[in-house]
C-alpha cells in the first residue's frame, strides 16, 4: 500500500477490524480528484450491504456515474451491479452487465452474477445457461448456487412453471445434476437478498464480514436465538433445494416424455441413427416402453432394429443391462462394456446391435482391424443403418485405404447424410487426405437433444455437396450385397 493515501489505508484497516462506520468515514474523505476515488466508492458500496434499498440505490448511481465517465475497474463494475441488484433494480443490473461484457473476464463469478440477475427478472433460459457456463468455467466456485435465494424464482419456475425444453435440457444435464448432488443443502453465509427475508428478531445479532460482504449470526447471540436462527436458515435452504430437486426431476421427465416425438420425427426424415439413439435413451430408463416405440417406429423404417432386439429385450437381462449402460448420455467405459457384452446370453449375442457395440469395444481394447471386421458384418446385415458405415469409413481413412473407402462411401445409405461429419469424410476420401483442413465437429454429451449432442442435423446434407465420383445412387439390393472389402 505504498502509494495509497492515508484515508484509504485507514479505511482498509478499519475493515480488517470489523469497524464498518469508521471505514466508511475514511473512504468518504477520499476526494474525487484522487486516483483512488473509484476504489473508495467501490469499497463504500461493499460496506452498503447492510444499508436499506434507498442507500443501495444511491451507491449504485454513484458507481454508474463513475463508469460512464470511463472508469472500468472490474471491482467497481461488479459492486455497481450488486448495488443495483440489492436495491431491487435487477433488470438494470442485468442490462448493465451485458453492456459491460467487453470489460469482464467472463469467469465463473461473472456467469454467476448474470444468472442471479436473469433469475430475478424471469429470464429462465438465460439464467440456466449462465449457471451451466459458470459450472464449466469453475465447478467448485459455483458451490452457492443451490443455497442462494437469488435463484428461488428460477428453481420455482423449473418445479412449477411452464418450463421450455431448452431449460429442461440444462436442468437434466450431467454437470447440473452433479452440482446439485454435491452442493444442495450446503450451509453458506448469506448476503443482502436473504437478509430481506430474515425475521426481525435475528437482525440485531447479525455479524457482517466487511471483506466479503456476507452475514452470519454472532457467536455472542443467546443460545436460544442461535438455535432458532439455524432452524429458520435450514428451512430456507431445504425449501430452495426442494424446488431445485423437483425442477431437475421434472426436466428429466419432460425430456424422456419427448423422446418418442423426437424419434418419430427422425425416422420420418430418414435419420435412423437419431431415431435409434432416442429409442435407446428411453429404453435404458423405461424398458417397458419397447412395444410403444416399436409400434410407432417400425412402420417408418425402423423395423430392422426392433425385430433385431425384440427377443433379447424379453429374454436376456444382461442385454437390458447393456442397453442401460451404453445410453449416449454418458461416456462409455470400454472395458466395462466389453464385460457386459461377454455376459450377454445367446439372445443378446445374436443381435446385430450387439455386434455393433462389440466392434466399438474392439476398437478401444483390441485393434482397429478387429473392429473393422465387426463393422463390415453389421453393414451386410443392416444396409440401411449408417453407424457401421461411418465407423468402417474412419478405419479406411486412418489406414489410407482410399479405394476401399471410396467404394464404401459410394454405397452409404441415405441416413448417412444426416451426420454432421458426412461432408468432412467425403472430402477426405475425395482428396485422399486423412487429415482434413476442417476438423471433426465438437460433440456435446447426449442427454436427449434432437441433434444427439451435435452428431446429426435435422436436414440431410445435399448430395450435390459430394464429388460426383462418390455420388452414384445405390439401390437397396446393391447395399445388401456381400462387399468385396478386405
Amino acid at each position: 500500500m505504498e502509494d495509497m493515501n492515508k484515508e484509504m489505508e485507514f479505511g482498509y484497516g478499519y475493515i480488517e477490524l470489523g469497524l464498518a462506520t469508521d471505514a466508511k468515514a475514511e473512504f468518504m474523505k477520499v476526494p474525487a480528484s484522487d486516483p483512488d476515488y473509484a476504489q473508495a466508492r467501490a469499497k463504500l458500496m461493499l460496506l452498503a450491504d447492510h444499508l436499506d434499498a434507498a442507500e443501495q440505490s444511491r451507491e449504485a448511481d454513484a458507481g454508474l456515474k463513475l463508469i460512464r465517465a470511463g472508469n472500468h475497474r472490474l471491482f467497481l463494475i461488479h459492486q455497481t451491479a450488486l448495488r443495483l441488484h440489492f436495491a431491487g433494480r435487477a433488470q438494470e443490473a442485468y442490462d448493465f452487465m451485458q453492456e459491460m461484457g467487453g470489460f469482464l473476464h467472463w469467469n465463473s463469478e461473472d456467469h454467476y452474477g448474470m444468472a442471479c440477475y436473469a433469475s430475478q427478472i424471469g429470464s429462465w433460459k438465460e439464467a440456466a445457461e449462465e449457471l451451466l457456463a459458470g459450472l464449466r468455467e469453475d465447478f467448485s466456485n459455483m458451490n452457492r448456487m443451490f443455497s442462494d435465494l437469488d435463484f428461488e424464482p428460477l428453481y420455482r419456475h423449473a418445479a412449477e412453471g411452464a418450463m421450455d425444453m431448452d431449460t429442461a435440457w440444462i436442468f437434466a444435464s450431467p454437470r447440473f445434476t452433479t452440482a446439485f448432488r454435491i452442493f444442495a443443502g450446503r450451509e453458506v453465509e448469506f448476503d443482502g437478498i436473504l437478509l430481506r427475508k430474515m425475521p426481525g428478531e435475528f437482525r440485531r445479532f447479525l455479524k457482517c464480514d466487511l471483506v466479503q460482504g456476507f452475514y452470519s449470526i454472532s457467536p455472542q447471540a443467546p443460545e436460544a436465538v442461535q438455535i432458532a436462527f439455524r432452524g429458520w436458515f435450514q428451512s430456507e435452504l431445504d425449501q430452495l433445494a426442494s424446488l431445485a430437486r423437483r425442477g431437475i426431476e421434472r426436466a428429466r421427465e419432460m425430456i424422456l416424455g419427448a423422446q418418442l416425438k423426437f424419434a418419430t420425427a427422425a425416422a420420418k426424415r430418414g435419420d435412423f441413427f437419431a431415431a435409434r439413439a432416442h429409442t435407446i435413451f428411453t429404453l435404458a430408463r423405461k424398458p417397458e416402453r419397447f412395444a410403444e416405440f416399436d409400434a410407432a417406429l417400425s412402420p417408418l423404417g425402423m423395423g430392422y432394429f426392433f425385430n433385431d432386439i425384440r427377443a433379447a429385450m424379453k429374454e436376456d437381462p444382461n442385454f437390458r443391462k447393456l442397453i442401460a449402460f451404453i445410453t449416449p448420455s454418458k461416456k462409455e467405459n470400454a472395458q466395462q462394456m466389453m464385460e457386459i457384452l461377454d455376459d450377454c446370453g445367446s439372445a443378446g449375442k445374436a443381435t446385430v446391435f450387439w455386434m455393433l457395440l462389440r466392434g466399438s469395444a474392439a476398437g478401444d481394447l483390441e485393434s482397429r482391424a478387429v473392429a473393422r471386421d465387426w463393422y463390415i458384418d453389421v453393414i451386410r446385415r443392416w444396409p440401411d443403418d449408417p453407424a457401421a458405415f461411418l465407423n468402417a469409413l474412419i478405419f479406411y481413412e486412418n489406414t489410407k485405404q482410399w479405394d476401399t473407402a471410396g467404394l464404401l462411401l459410394a454405397n452409404v445409405p441415405p441416413a448417412f447424410y444426416h451426420f454432421n461429419a458426412a461432408e468432412i469424410h467425403a472430402r477426405r476420401v475425395e482428396r485422399r487426405e486423412s487429415e482434413s483442413s476442417r476438423a471433426d465437429p465438437d460433440y456435446a454429451p447426449f442427454y436427449g437433444q434432437q441433434d444427439i449432442g451435435g452428431i446429426v442435423k435435422n436436414e440431410p446434407l445435399p448430395q450435390t455437396s459430394f464429388s460426383e465420383k462418390y455420388m452414384k445412387k445405390p439401390t437397396v439390393e446393391s447395399r445388401s450385397q456381400e462387399y468385396k472389402i478386405p
